[in-house]
């Protein structure tokens, strides 16, 4: 057809990797060919090469990744190594001074911390298209599904609901996924396909999840290297979203006297759409129509030349990729890599709540050394039965904690299991990144330990009727800092074009969270709030001479306030920036007696004790005297100058 072929290489010759060989042989006419792989495995090898043999294919073998890449063979490369080994082998590919464009095998990585370093390097490498193998939403009945909610067909999505009741886990080279430890657990490696479709259905970010799940039948009788798997083999998760939506996963893989592997509803506000997998068959009704009025169709994709392990999904998957590849750039992927990150981190939620038995945020697990006391306290609590109205037991275990702490989140394994018949390992990820922040300085501060990492704020009645002798109140914010210079104006807090949002409708309020600090100079190499997030996960900044200065806009503040910050530290301020955070008691505007700005650097961990006027930074393990909040204090506590008024009884209720 005198088309350009685009070579492909496999990195990962085992099962799945032989899948992608055998799909990518079925789009040879599209100009697909695969010119090498890379396994250490050498029975898997052989496989492989007896199947290209078979196509006509001649393949060069390495047996590890680093030898193909530097071939220069190839301009696709295909992932389908095992899990925990997908962040070493992407960080190679990516900082590899020939670009190679991606299909990595879903998970994206094991971890949260993993994908974060992953699209953290990818940004540094946009000529390089990057695409996460989550190809469950290219399955035809999913696909039409999906089209019928996209459509508007069943209105605002509320409910989704996905049952996969399927048979156990296969064997793989060296059993590698029979342990979380490699799999990242069955609801990271599994389940992220679910979770990335909730995720699509309802059009919102992840907020919390809570999950139930053990390990009930399967490979319970099974030993390697004298150790037991501890993946589990059933569960059920709900993920709330931020639009109010609500997703349930229900997961048994003991169940292989199914008729469908996977059955997926979708509820709006005006109708109710479901897809069932293998049957191929969509159904979707109208409330208006009723049970008489749904529909039934059964679906197909006449693209699909090879349907494979997952019924046509992974030949559609490397059609598009394909397609996005010799676009040269004019297309992005279907699935990218802030995609794979949200599956994988509803995954880890979930695996945390089954462990801890409680609701998990997902910004706990992006964002983890904010939550570290928080899950340390509760571990305490879960392991001792003790509470915390004592420190000192409590001071003894998060000592231990810091020491050792593999040991001790081991130890606490150990005694969990008691109540909780699942291993840990999401928990051992958390007291291993102790090991990258230093805790000393907040132990030996007997008020932290009850204290939230994130605010604590006493009663509001308590502070509007307090004597304003002792206006400084008992309040301590704990958090990550962003530090800025001298002179940030308002127009670099919140720009003018962002100024027709208004804070007292709640989506614009939260829209300006989004854009607090998005008139930093580029010299700010880190944003203070994310591409497509509301919040930042900075709740405390630190500035230099005149802050707030500029035009008096009541906004500024507001959008501070909204994007989760508490306070702000600088070394003076602009009168009417101060004024304007007492008067809508959006961020404490605290001065420093010294210059902190150049102490202190972004991403450092940080408390404020308003009653002691003190910064206490953890991670140099210096504390800064701060001046007194004086009588601003109890009226920023009570939400702003007007909310301080009612509850003083100066205005009306």
């Amino acid at each position: 057809m005198g088309e350009k072929m685009v070579r492909y290489g496999i990195i990962g010759a085992g099962m799945m990797g032989r899948e992608h060989l055998c799909n990518l042989y079925h789009l040879r006419s599209e100009g697909a060919a695969v010119v090498c792989v890379a396994d250490p495995h050498l029975p898997s090898q052989q496989i492989s090469v007896e199947f290209a043999e078979s196509f006509g294919w001649p393949l060069k073998v390495f047996s590890n990744h680093k030898e193909l890449l530097d071939s220069g063979l190839c301009d696709v490369v295909v992932v389908s190594t095992p899990n925990m080994t997908h962040y070493e082998i992407l960080m190679d590919i990516i900082n590899h001074p020939k670009p190679h464009h991606v299909l990595v095998e879903k998970p994206l990585c094991t971890t949260v911390q993993d994908c974060k370093k992953v699209i953290e390097a990818a940004k540094k490498r946009p000529e390089m298209l990057v695409q996460v193998g989550l190809e469950y939403r290219c399955m035809p009945p999913v696909a039409k599904l999906i089209d019928i909610v996209k459509g508007g067909k069943l209105g605002h999505v509320k409910m989704v609901a996905i049952r996969e009741h399927r048979f156990p886990f296969l064997v793989k080279v060296n059993n590698w996924n029979r342990f979380n430890c490699n799999s990242g657990g069955t609801l990271v490696e599994k389940c992220c396909h679910f979770f990335d479709l909730m995720t699509l259905f309802v059009g919102a970010y992840p907020v919390r999840v809570m999950a139930s799940g053990a390990i009930d039948l399967n490979h319970k009788d099974e030993v390697y290297d004298g150790k037991v798997p501890d993946i589990i083999d059933n569960a059920y998760v709900i993920v709330e979203f931020d639009n109010g939506a609500r997703g349930v996963l229900d997961l048994c893989m003991f169940a292989e006297g199914s008729v469908n592997e996977q059955e997926i509803s979708v509820v709006g506000e005006i109708g109710k759409g479901e897809a069932f997998v293998p049957e191929n068959v969509v159904r979707f009704g109208l409330r208006v129509e009723g049970r008489d009025g749904v529909r039934r169709m059964r679906v197909e994709d006449h693209r699909i030349k090879y349907d494979g392990l997952h019924h046509g999904s992974s030949y559609l998957e490397h059609l598009n990729f394909l397609s996005a590849v010799k676009a040269d750039g004019k297309k992005t992927p279907a699935v990218d890599l802030h995609d794979g990150l949200i599956a994988v981190a509803i995954g880890v939620a979930a695996q945390i709540s089954i462990e801890m038995g409680r609701f998990v945020s997902i910004k706990e697990v992006i964002y983890p050394a904010q939550y570290l006391l928080v899950n340390l306290c509760t571990l305490f609590i879960l392991s001792t039965g003790r509470l915390l109205s004592t420190n000192k037991p409590l001071h003894k275990a998060t000592m231990a904690a810091v020491a050792n702490p593999t040991t001790f989140s081991s130890a606490l394994s150990r005694r969990l299991h008691h109540q909780q018949p699942c291993a840990s390992l999401s928990t051992l990820n958390v007291f291993n990144s102790m090991k990258n922040c230093s805790l000393k300085p907040l132990l030996f501060r007997s008020n932290i330990a009850s204290t939230s990492p994130v605010i604590r704020r006493r009663s509001v009645v308590a502070a509007a009727t307090e004597d304003s002798s002792s206006s400084a109140s008992g309040t301590s914010f704990h958090g990550l800092c962003y530090v800025v210079g001298d002179n940030i104006d308002t127009d670099q807090i919140i720009p003018a074009e962002y100024l027709t949002l208004v804070p007292s409708k709640p989506e614009e309020y939260k829209k300006l969270g989004s854009y607090a600090l998005i008139g930093l100079p580029a010299s700010y190499e880190t944003r203070f709030v994310e591409p497509e997030e509301f919040q930042s996960k900075y709740s405390i900044i630190i500035a230099g001479d005149n802050f707030g200065c500029g035009s008096s806009r009541e906004h500024a503040p507001v959008a501070l306030g909204a994007a989760g910050v508490t306070a702000v530290v600088a070394e003076s301020y602009a009168r009417i920036f101060f004024r304007n955070s007492v008067a809508t008691g959006e961020v404490y505007p605290l001065e420093s007696e010294a210059r902190v700005c150049e102490e202190c650097k972004t991403g450092d961990v940080v408390t404020i004790e308003l009653e002691q006027s003190l910064l206490i930074n953890h991670t140099s393990g210096k504390e800064y005297k701060l001046k007194p909040i004086g009588d601003a204090g109890p009226v920023i506590e009570a939400g702003g100058i007007f909310a301080y008024a009612r509850k003083a009884g100066m205005i009306p209720a």
